[in-house]
């Protein structure tokens, strides 16, 4: 009897310290999965931000969209948004992939030295965009070879000596996007607005500055409107869907327009 119920005791002990074993082991195991679970939502974390942070980098919010300065791994996205515009306003029709591919070599190269910015819908959709490019004064400019002319020599012959020459261009504004919703349509001259002072701010760090462009003629319409008259030096040449006017201005030709937008911008 009594040995009986030793044996039974010592059953019961080795019962309870299996279990025990066991149930330690199943706790192991759920905090190790509780680790690796953790683990990997910080990675999925992680990623998730460097994903966003591919979107470009995020200037300044508005109540119905964002302001954007893109950076190079979305450049495409940028270039091929300006181009389908342009075609799609001015030809109703799509732009050649021989065009795409040149315009994006173009936006590629000497990148460092240019700034691209760009108008967001808050699910980030680009409807506005804008380049600035502070030339070298050595690599020739499109708008040299399209209008047969020499930059350097016309800044010369105008008896100016700028510290920085300017270039912009991609100006283009989706209006078919902007007009499906209300709050977008309200406000379509104040993105033109907004992007020129965008590009202004860089002009218009010195008087003597100089900037010179390809701009749309119904752009140069908009930009007398707006009380910024440039200088024509060639006549018109068709390109990217539109003709456009090859132009030049200042630092101090476009003070007076930044001066009264400069405070669109909180990050200027």
């Amino acid at each position: 009897m009594i040995f009986q119920a030793n044996i039974k005791r010592y059953s019961t002990a080795n019962f309870a310290k299996n279990q025990g074993l066991k149930t330690n082991a199943l706790n192991v195991r759920k905090i190790s999965f509780d680790t690796f679970e953790r683990i990997l939502i910080f990675i999925f974390y992680l990623c998730n931000v460097k994903l966003k942070n591919k979107m470009g980098k995020l200037l300044q919010k508005f109540e119905h969209f964002d302001l954007w300065k893109i950076e190079r791994q979305d450049l495409a996205e940028f270039t091929k948004f300006v181009l389908r515009v342009n075609y799609e306003h001015h030809l109703q029709t799509v732009a050649p992939i021989e065009e795409i591919e040149a315009c994006c070599k173009e936006d590629e190269y000497s990148y460092e030295d240019k700034h691209f910015y760009a108008l967001k819908t808050k699910d980030g959709q680009i409807f506005g965009t804008i380049k600035a490019w502070l030339w070298n004064g050595k690599d020739k400019l499109a708008m040299e070879e399209e209008y047969g002319l020499d930059i350097k020599q016309i800044i010369k012959a105008r008896g100016l000596n700028p510290p920085q020459i300017w270039y912009t261009g991609r100006i283009a504004i989706d209006r078919k996007l902007i007009n499906q919703s209300p709050e977008l349509r309200a406000l379509k001259v104040f993105y033109f607005k907004l992007l020129l002072t965008c590009f202004f701010a860089h002009v218009c760090t010195h008087p003597e500055n100089v900037t010179v462009s390809s701009i749309d003629k119904k752009m140069h319409k908009a930009f007398i409107k707006l009380g910024i008259v440039c200088e024509e030096l060639g006549e018109g040449h068709f390109t990217m869907g539109s003709e456009a006017l090859p132009v030049i201005n200042t630092g101090a030709g476009l003070q007076p327009f930044f001066e009264k937008h400069k405070h669109l911008l909180n990050y200027v």
